[in-house]
């Protein structure tokens, strides 16, 4: 018969480190919980008033819908794609987001009857981009306060 030795040293250690593991998952899917409950909240009414809006549109309304819908995302993903580097400008972010968005939004615009320029789009972009810039930033509460 064999005896082994531990190092009980080590074996608190990588208790202690796997509490501290446990602890942060913890904290992490009550905070995941709080940000699910918020975007339910905000996710119900919004498809509602979209549900509405999709029963009796026109085609003009439909481009109009899916553009709002696509230049939303694109700015929202510039918007992450920028958020680490402080030294980006408005106009930057805009050209990166044009270059995603304006010949789609054309397209769509174009696929129900309508005309539209490259300095239409610049302005619904804009449009949209002021709309996000309205919305109230969340207070920020620590963790322990927020999950509880």
């Amino acid at each position: 018969m064999s005896t082994r030795t531990v190092d009980t040293g080590q074996a608190v250690a990588e208790t202690r480190s796997l509490q501290a593991f446990e602890g942060f998952l913890q904290k992490a899917g009550k905070l995941i919980g709080v940000a699910l409950l918020d975007v339910v909240r905000f996710a119900l009414p919004i498809s509602a008033l979209v549900g509405a809006a999709e029963q009796n549109q026109s085609a003009e309304e439909a481009a109009f819908l899916a553009s709002v819908q696509l230049i939303g995302g694109a700015v929202i993903a510039i918007e992450q794609k920028w958020s680490a580097d402080g030294s980006t400008t408005g106009a930057q972010k805009l050209a990166d987001v044009l270059l995603l968005v304006e010949q789609p939004v054309i397209a769509l615009f174009a696929a129900a009857g309508l005309t539209v320029d490259s300095a239409y789009v610049v302005s619904l972009v804009n449009g949209i981009v002021a709309m996000l810039n309205a919305q109230p930033a969340d207070v920020l509460v620590p963790l322990e306060q927020k999950a509880a």
